[in-house]
């Protein structure tokens, strides 16, 4: 195959690929995939930090705005997910807690998501997803690489 039809071919595959509604089977469960993820995150901080997580702490694990954060955070406090407090020795600082609520709602959401990954993985074959994840991972780090290079000054 030639080297333009190949890249043609990949370019309409990760098209395909981002099209894809991989949030689908969280948002049955009333979760975005953000809130999944930062529930997911909140959950496993808090079993040594019972005490919760700061919302900078939260946007900087998740890559995001800490005002990005919070606008999501407000949406899962909404939905009763979750719980906000004022750092008592620093008021400038907004704990995250965790509901009795929140947590249902992962762990509902996780075993629905087990549940679709592995009809997948069933479907695809352990070597074959393998495979397909340590070269995606691979490409994601060239495209990255790639990517660094174009935005450096010259």
């Amino acid at each position: 195959m030639e080297n333009k039809e190949i890249q043609e071919e990949l370019i309409r595959a990760l098209h395909r690929f981002g099209r894809l509604n991989t949030g689908q089977v969280m948002e049955m469960e009333g979760l975005t995939q953000g809130e999944f993820f930062s529930l997911g995150m909140l959950r496993k901080h808090m079993e040594d930090h019972p005490e919760g997580m700061y919302v900078w702490e939260l946007a900087r694990y998740m890559r995001v705005s800490p005002p990005g954060a919070s606008r999501m955070l407000r949406g899962m406090e909404r939905k009763g997910f979750i719980e906000r407090s004022v750092d008592r020795s620093d008021r400038r600082n907004t704990y995250i807690i965790v509901t009795v609520q929140g947590h249902a709602a992962w762990e509902r959401t996780a075993k629905r998501v087990e549940q679709f990954m592995d009809r997948v993985t069933g479907r695809m074959g352990g070597e074959d997803l393998r495979t397909l994840v340590d070269l995606w991972n691979r490409l994601s780090d060239i495209i990255e690489d790639e990517q660094a290079k174009e935005s450096m000054p010259c």
